[in-house]
């Protein structure tokens, strides 16, 4: 009989130690989880902002060698023109209020 106390009361024991272990490490594990998340995005946000210096780079580099290139970035964004040149905008232009059609 003592035995079998002795048995129940070392299982019990170790229950309750696992039990304590796992409410233990539950929280660490999910900040874990989420920490380990949170660095895969960082990774990816850094790998398109690597692609995107490395496009602007070539760009610039183009830039600096091509002056054909200087005046399409002039011309599209300033929108200037050489002398004697006209240039047309087109905009969209959105209605604030629609009508209604009468039948």
């Amino acid at each position: 009989m003592y035995t079998i106390l002795t048995r129940l009361l070392v299982f019990f024991c170790l229950s309750a130690v696992l039990a304590g272990a796992f409410f233990w490490c539950t929280p660490l594990i999910k900040l874990n989880e989420e920490m380990h998340r949170a660095l895969l995005n960082a990774e990816l946000e850094l790998d398109m902002a690597n692609e995107t210096y490395s496009k602007l780079a070539e760009e610039l580099a183009q830039i600096q060698v091509n002056p054909r290139k200087v005046e399409k970035y002039v011309r599209e964004g300033f929108r200037y023109a050489k002398p004697n040149e006209t240039v047309f905008i087109f905009e969209t232009v959105r209605p604030s209020v629609t009508v209604p059609l009468k039948p």
